[in-house]
């Protein structure tokens, strides 16, 4: 059975992922990585407060160290993958093996020594998340082709879901309402799923389905990218867990600067206004377009959570020591800037501005999203953005300043 695999990131070899005969994944960096002045980043949570390595080993029991257990689907997708490939799902070491050639990002991991072929149907990519997806290239017509074992696409592919009816008008919507109020967001597609060539047998091809480009991919090169998860050195079952919205900005004005910060003040309130529920710390991401200095990623899973009763209809993380979607308020503001180590101004200013380009946007708006979701949508905003006044006519308690 195969026991290590070298862990590369771009042209750079960066160290070893070991699998021990305790069920004990290690990962250690190597010298040559080690000593490289001018190495790329593989993740935030590798270096210390002044931005330094950490170079010490990395080990988990079952799961692999935090940085590559997020690479790995959850769900339903890691079942249907695991049994195609024959192996056990519970266990993150020999999944990252076969599918360690087509990860997010620009991280490969490859066997040290020979592994057996997967079956033919296999599918040997990995994108992380419980939605069923697909790597897929994109062809005539919005044909999209699912290469040989899933692997190389340039777009992502999610599949409609009977549990969920209405979800890919959904977030297909919520995703062109962001691009209107200035967020960055992929190119994405509505195709019908009978056009997915290719697909496993698992998937239920009928209906839509989400065509999404991916940003870590640009004209066949790979661009290096991490969740927030990633970042934090989580395991992707803390997900929701240990972490908030300031400490996710905190480390964006930290290694990234202060507009990205900003940045990501506007996307929380977007989520906010939207009703979004599930905007956990994988659904945030870094990239690196040079390889070392990290960007806010474009905006991805995108979804009103309030027309589905099985999903949450608060916000994913903290802000301002309360989950509700209520942010405009000027304490949570107020203790969401001061965690965040941002200025207050800052923040009052961005969340009102964007409530009120929610509103505009809103009011022409002419997406596909279904009656009923439209309609919860509608309630919502208004309420949401009717908010603002009362924050618009708060002031300082510290200095009696009008900040209006």
């Amino acid at each position: 059975m195969i026991r290590t695999l070298a862990v590369e990131l771009g042209d750079a070899h960066v160290g070893y992922l070991t699998h021990l005969v305790n069920d004990r994944t290690v990962f250690a960096f190597s010298p040559e990585y080690v000593e490289n002045d001018a190495r790329p980043v593989l993740s935030q949570s590798f270096l210390d407060d002044l931005g330094n390595l950490r170079e010490e080993a990395q080990s988990a029991r079952r799961l692999a160290p935090p940085f590559f257990s997020n690479l790995l689907p959850e769900g339903g997708l890691r079942t249907i993958i695991a049994r195609y490939l024959r192996v056990s799902p519970n266990r993150d070491f020999p999944l990252l093996a076969y599918l360690g050639g087509d990860l997010i990002g620009a991280v490969r991991l490859s066997p040290t020594e020979p592994i057996e072929s997967p079956a033919a149907d296999a599918l040997t990519f990995a994108l992380p998340g419980v939605q069923l997806k697909l790597s897929a290239l994109l062809g005539e017509a919005d044909y999209l082709t699912i290469p040989a074992h899933g692997a190389g696409g340039d777009w992502i592919v999610k599949i409609s879901s009977g549990q969920f009816p209405g979800l890919v008008e959904n977030e297909f919507s919520m995703l062109a309402l962001a691009r209107m109020v200035g967020i960055e967001v992929p190119e994405t597609r509505i195709i019908d799923a009978s056009h997915v060539q290719g697909a496993p047998d698992a998937f239920d091809l009928n209906g839509k389905a989400l065509a999404i480009r991916r940003f870590d991919r640009a004209g066949g090169a790979r661009i290096h990218a991490e969740d927030f998860n990633q970042a934090f050195g989580q395991f992707p079952h803390e997900k929701y867990d240990n972490r908030t919205y300031s400490d996710v900005a905190r480390l964006l004005n930290e290694r990234a600067g202060f507009a990205q910060a900003r940045e990501f003040v506007r996307r929380v309130v977007f989520s906010a206004a939207i009703g979004n529920g599930d905007m956990h710390l994988k659904n945030w991401s870094l990239l690196y377009p040079n390889g070392r200095d990290p960007i806010l990623a474009p905006a991805y899973d995108y979804v009103t959570t309030l027309p589905f009763a099985g999903l949450d209809h608060d916000l994913g993380l903290s802000f301002g020591k309360s989950k509700s979607l209520d942010v405009l308020d000027e304490r949570r503001l107020r203790a969401f800037a001061e965690r965040a180590q941002l200025p207050y101004t800052m923040v009052r200013r961005e969340a009102l501005e964007m409530s009120e380009r929610v509103r505009e946007a809103w009011k022409h708006f002419d997406g596909p999203i279904i009656e009923q979701h439209r309609a919860s949508l509608d309630a919502h905003i208004c309420a949401f953005t009717n908010r603002s006044v009362r924050l618009k006519g708060s002031r300082l308690s510290e200095t009696g300043m009008n900040l209006t």
